[in-house]
């Protein structure tokens, strides 16, 4: 979570606003998304 953080800074300070998701390798959903910095975790979706 908190490198997903970290990434949608740089994402919100060039555009404004922005999503990161949190992959495994093979580019699977994990564990959640930061959507305009909020996190949304992927099984529960708080």
């Amino acid at each position: 979570m908190q490198i997903a953080f970290a990434a949608y800074c740089r994402v919100a300070v060039k555009y404004g606003r922005g999503k990161v998701e949190v992959t495994g390798y093979n580019g699977y959903p994990l564990y959640g998304t930061v959507v305009d910095g909020r996190w949304h975790k992927r099984l529960t979706g708080g």
